[in-house]
């Protein structure tokens, strides 16, 4: 378990348009991960934000932070990531399966599954598919998916792909060469 306080302070002065503005807040990180509790090859995770405004602001303004901003509230909860790791799953797999971020050709942040096939040292590949996932607006589409292919020619020629396809398809392609060995002073 690891807990991060934070105290926010924001000041800007605007000239001739209106007062001095200030916001205080106050944000509380929590993290918990577990490794082989209940089961040797699972892997449990949870990451989430607490954040209260102490100041009693209230105005919505793009100075102030998303709070202020998009809910006007006093205080929001958010979960980042919450999810359950099963590694090795018949020695050909890992599946991951709750909210969580994958990273490819776009960043994706969504509720569902990932399947990572990297049990060869020629290539690793993962795919992934679930509900996008945003903590301050209702998305234009809730379905998103993807994948990755990542494969090593010989120990320095690596190849990748990766696509996600959430309102329109995204990919990108890169081909990474050692030139030479690293050079140590």
């Amino acid at each position: 378990l690891n807990m991060r306080s934070i105290y926010d302070f924001r000041s800007v002065r605007y000239k001739n348009i209106r007062a001095n503005e200030v916001d205080h807040d106050f944000f509380q990180y929590i993290t918990l991960k577990t490794e082989g509790y209940g089961l040797e090859n699972l892997q449990t995770y949870v990451n989430g934000r607490i954040e209260r405004d102490i100041d009693g602001t209230s105005v919505k303004n793009y100075f102030r932070d998303v709070r202020d901003t998009y809910s006007g509230g006093d205080r929001i909860n958010d979960i980042y990531s919450a999810w359950a790791n099963f590694q090795n799953v018949l020695g050909l797999f890992s599946s991951k399966v709750g909210r969580q971020y994958f990273y490819g050709a776009e960043l994706a942040h969504f509720d569902g599954a990932t399947i990572d096939f990297n049990r060869s040292s020629l290539f690793d590949l993962s795919f992934f598919a679930g509900r996008r996932v945003s903590l301050r607006y209702t998305p234009r589409r809730k379905e998103i998916w993807g994948g990755n292919l990542d494969m090593t020619f010989n120990k320095g020629t690596r190849f990748e792909a990766r696509f996600v396809k959430y309102l329109d398809l995204s990919y990108d392609f890169a081909v990474y060469q050692n030139l030479m060995r690293n050079l140590d002073f």
